[in-house]
């Protein structure tokens, strides 16, 4: 008798790791994710751990770059409102390095021109 309907079979013969169907007079095995076979008998390596773990750490290490910059900027922004002049200049023995020179004469020192 031949049926298109799939009839279910015992489990054991698909290792407990999918669901064993009788079609059309074949058995054959369904595999759960993670498995593959003719039975289920192998696991697959799960794929996608290693880049989605890979994406988490990324992420994370984004922000702590981010968190840790913002904190540098802060506390040589702090230093610089510090040593200001009266007239929003730096006393003539001040010298500042190249990456925080740039965000000074970008960011800070128009922001005090326009007081």
């Amino acid at each position: 008798m031949s049926t298109s309907t799939p009839l279910v079979c015992d489990k054991k013969l698909c290792q407990d790791h999918g669901e064993c169907l009788i079609l059309n007079g074949e058995t054959s095995c369904e595999c759960r994710l993670g498995y593959r076979g003719t039975f289920c008998e192998d696991r697959v390596s799960d794929p996608i751990r290693v880049p989605l773990s890979l994406g988490v750490l990324g992420v994370l290490g984004g922000i702590i770059l981010l968190a840790f910059m913002f904190l540098l900027i802060r506390k040589k922004r702090k230093a610089y409102n510090r040593y200001l002049g009266s007239q929003g200049k730096l006393p003539e023995n001040v010298e500042i390095d190249g990456a925080f020179a740039f965000l000074v004469n970008t960011l800070i020192t128009p922001r005090l021109e326009g007081r």
